[in-house]
């Protein structure tokens, strides 16, 4: 009976030695198995990484969709901006610079300057028309627009005038006027007050 409970002890020894070697043997595969799924997962999302669009990648699309590019500066620029406007028309320039060089042909581009300003000064009083060409072919007001110079090739200098005219340079502030002393015959607009005199001319104001 001794040997029988001896020999059960034994048998039950040997399975449960057997039974914790087999499981202690499993371990090492289980551990690799879940090291090799942490490592594939990890490489998944560095690709995941690489191939996905930055947050960079992600605003520069959204600007070229809107039609803005960035400049060096950082700022937006919008693309086919509109120019400024000029503050007169073609037809202004037409005939101030037609003015200009038929009455001031000549004189420093100064004096031409300040045969504009007077046309200008006039658009800016209630006396006078509204327009430069109404200004310009006023009965009487000026000799190229009643005898058919007006309607010469003006000289460069000339244009250059009436552009600065037109965009407000003035060297005759409040002048209405303009005479030549050695010429006009006009006795009433040698009685007006000077404003200024710039080469043949005389600027003045009532």
């Amino acid at each position: 009976m001794r040997k029988h409970t001896a020999a059960m002890t034994l048998v039950a020894t040997v399975a449960i030695a057997l039974i914790a070697g087999g499981v202690i043997m499993s371990l090492p595969w289980k551990e690799t198995a879940t090291a090799n799924v942490v490592a594939a997962s990890a490489e998944t999302e560095s690709v995941q990484q690489e191939t996905s669009p930055s947050e960079g990648d992600h605003k520069e699309q959204e600007m070229h969709s809107a039609g803005v590019l960035a400049s060096r500066s950082g700022q937006p620029l919008k693309q086919n901006a509109s120019q400024p406007k000029l503050p007169y028309s073609e037809e202004d320039l037409y005939w101030m610079a037609r003015v200009i060089s038929s009455e001031a042909r000549g004189e420093s581009l100064e004096g031409q300057i300040a045969v504009g300003a007077v046309i200008m000064n006039r658009l800016k009083h209630p006396g006078f028309p509204k327009t430069i060409k109404g200004i310009i072919f006023s009965d009487g007001q000026f000799d190229p627009a009643r005898n058919g110079s007006i309607y010469n090739e003006p000289v460069p200098s000339a244009v250059e005038a009436a552009k600065r005219a037109l965009q407000g340079e003035n060297p005759v502030p409040g002048a209405l006027y303009f005479y030549n002393p050695t010429i006009a015959t006009d006795q009433w607009i040698r009685k007006l007050r000077v404003i200024k005199r710039i080469d043949n001319h005389v600027f003045a104001a009532k």
